[in-house]
């Protein structure tokens, strides 16, 4: 009966350890995931920022204008913190590139290169910039809000002598850090902070933790069973989205351009929208007989005077602003998602124009893109053009 017994305490110890196998090893919910994802960058993905960059770098290199050079001063981290980078500038090298082209070049300041090309008599030149990006990480707030929870059980099954004891702890924990970028342009002719050009934005970084631990015993033997999960976000490339993101924003604001759009972002900058509400708004009024008789020959001249890329993105903003939600996808049947500005004639783009088209009842061929392009300014709601 004894042997009977011992198997039968044995069993039950065989199916408690595998339960508890199974239990000790703590797992990330969907929730946890999807937090921490969308904790890690300023919005969503870190491929958008880099995508958002070369969309306006299009913009920016197609259109007339003076040639901006554009150099990263030394970027720095005087928040402290071992978990971040020192030294950002190569970062922002790396951001700044991907806007460069024939308008915006990018001349990083290397002065021991200038130095030992002095020294050795090297006969390079180099390029004074217009601009300069300076800033720092200037705030590191680390386990800034953390949470958790804890549960212990203990139990005791015998019939007045001890016979078998079960023990079970759980432990979850979250912790969120938090780090800050501001960066601006100078005018490197008057060492003058631009008005306007000047960002400051922080990203969140969060911490998992869970631990599982489970104990038997019978008879005075035991066995113990733990597990612990930890699932931390990587510091260095939140900080590489946040520079991206903060370059996005600055050259948004400076060059004049609706960043938020290119994101998909529904809030926007309100003083991006603001100056170009107004210049917007001035050109479609004045086109409208409130103003001058020569807004429409300006318009048109300083839209030929853009590259295709740049043609191409004004006229999505300008569609942007009618806030189409209905145009058809001619593939799908369903209506398209708000045109976002990216400078390529997709055919969600020449969708939309076909919609302006066919509801503003557009003679000017959609080939025209200057005819379509002063269509749009002519029509623009709430400028008195046609509802």
């Amino acid at each position: 009966m004894k042997s009977s017994a011992t198997l039968r305490l044995a069993l039950v110890l065989a199916c408690l350890t595998l339960a508890a196998c199974n239990l000790a090893q703590p797992k990330l919910s969907e929730n946890e995931r999807r937090d921490m994802k969308s904790n890690a960058t300023p919005y969503t993905t870190d491929a958008r920022y880099e995508d958002a960059l070369s969309s306006i770098g299009k913009y920016i290199n197609a259109q007339g204008g003076q040639q901006k050079v554009v150099q990263p001063k030394t970027i720095v981290n005087n928040a402290g913190g071992q978990e971040l980078p020192f030294n950002v500038t190569d970062m922002v090298i790396t951001g700044l590139n991907r806007l460069s082209g024939q308008k915006l070049i990018v001349a990083p300041f290397d002065p021991e290169y200038i130095m030992n090309d002095a020294q050795t008599g090297g006969t390079g030149s180099r390029m004074l910039p217009n601009l300069v990006v300076a800033g720092s990480i200037t705030e590191f707030d680390k386990e800034v809000e953390t949470s958790g929870s804890d549960a212990n059980l203990d139990a005791i099954l015998d019939r007045g002598e001890p016979d078998t004891n079960v023990s079970a702890e759980f432990s979850n924990g979250k912790k969120m850090s938090r780090v800050t970028l501001d960066l601006y342009l100078i005018d490197y002719r008057t060492h003058v902070v631009i008005p306007g050009a000047s960002v400051t934005n922080t990203v969140n970084v969060v911490e998992v933790e869970k631990d599982r631990q489970f104990a038997f015993a019978i008879f005075g033997n035991g066995i113990g069973i733990g597990g612990k999960i930890k699932s931390a976000q990587g510091f260095h490339r939140a900080v590489r989205n946040l520079v991206d993101y903060s370059l996005l924003q600055l050259m948004g604001r400076y060059y004049e351009i609706e960043y938020w759009r290119i994101l998909g972002m529904t809030q926007s900058d309100p003083e991006v929208r603001k100056n170009l509400a107004s210049q917007t708004m001035r050109v479609a009024k004045t086109m409208q007989g409130v103003g001058g008789p020569n807004a429409e020959q300006e318009a048109q001249g300083e839209f030929a005077s853009y590259g295709e890329s740049s043609q191409i993105f004004a006229i999505q903003r300008l569609l942007a602003s009618y806030k189409f939600r209905d145009v058809p996808n001619a593939d799908t049947g369903a209506p398209y998602s708000p045109l976002v500005p990216d400078s390529d004639m997709s055919e969600k783009t020449k969708a939309f124009i076909e919609y302006f088209r066919k509801k503003y009842k557009i003679a000017v061929p959609a080939a025209d893109l200057g005819g379509v392009y002063m269509e749009l300014l002519k029509n623009l709601p709430g400028a008195g053009g046609k509802k």
